[in-house]
């Protein structure tokens, strides 16, 4: 588990969603923290996953801090249920 959490530091796979409401054309983030402190801000990679009222492409990202980030779409239809999700490498290699 130490061994994990120490490699962790360097790299991470993972995913975020966002989940509700949305207003066309407002602005909807969600904040991923990552499993393990990394030992840098990292460079981040997202693609699109799954998405509903937002734009299939991927998300926005912003406050990329050693515990995480926050990704961000703007929504193109008013809904009541609506979601993205997608998948995330964070890579803080020397």
């Amino acid at each position: 588990a130490d061994e994990l959490a120490m490699c962790q530091r360097y790299y991470q796979k993972g995913s975020g969603m966002y989940s509700g409401p949305c207003t066309n054309p407002q602005t909807y983030r969600t904040r991923v923290e990552y499993h393990t402190e990394m030992r840098a801000a990292a460079t981040i990679v997202a693609t699109s996953d799954i998405v509903s009222s937002f734009p299939a492409t991927a998300p926005s990202l912003r406050n990329n801090k050693v515990t995480g980030f926050e990704a961000y779409k703007a929504c193109n239809v008013t809904a009541f249920t609506s979601y993205y999700m997608f998948n995330y490498t964070a890579d803080a290699e020397l």
